[in-house]
């Protein structure tokens, strides 16, 4: 997560928090890396095709990448819960014909949570952003 977050506003109703990774014990190969730890975030980036990245907490791309949207970093929750966030636009649509609630993998906006995730520069309850960028 970046150590200087943008925000859109507070979004209110249901949602989750965000934590920050910790390593649970050394069996990684590095003593190091010990209880508690926090996991790093990385970005690869490949020599062909198109390059995208997901960027939590910020509404800018860095230079020389092209910002496709900004919105509000989601995931599911619940039962059906995943491992993993997405950022959905911050102007978002519905799927035609998507009117019905069965019951599937219910997206909510992600809120941080300090601990692992450090405060400040992140203030618990705040709804994350996220900007999808391209090169």
């Amino acid at each position: 997560m970046p150590h200087d977050p943008q925000f859109l506003g507070s979004l209110s109703g249901s949602y989750v928090n965000i934590y920050g990774g910790e390593y649970e014990s050394s069996n990684f190969g590095d003593t190091r890396l010990s209880d508690g730890n926090d996991i790093p975030c990385a970005v690869c980036q490949s020599k062909r095709g198109v390059q995208k990245m997901v960027i939590p907490a910020k509404i800018k791309c860095p230079e020389s990448w092209t910002k496709q949207y900004a919105g509000y970093l989601a995931t599911s929750y619940g039962s059906k819960a995943a491992a993993e966030y997405i950022c959905m636009d911050q102007n978002p649509t519905a799927a035609h014909g998507g009117h019905q609630d069965n019951e599937g993998a219910m997206v909510i906006p992600v809120k941080a949570a300090c601990g692992a995730l450090p405060c400040p520069p992140y203030k618990s309850g705040d709804t994350i952003t996220c900007v999808v960028c391209t090169k």
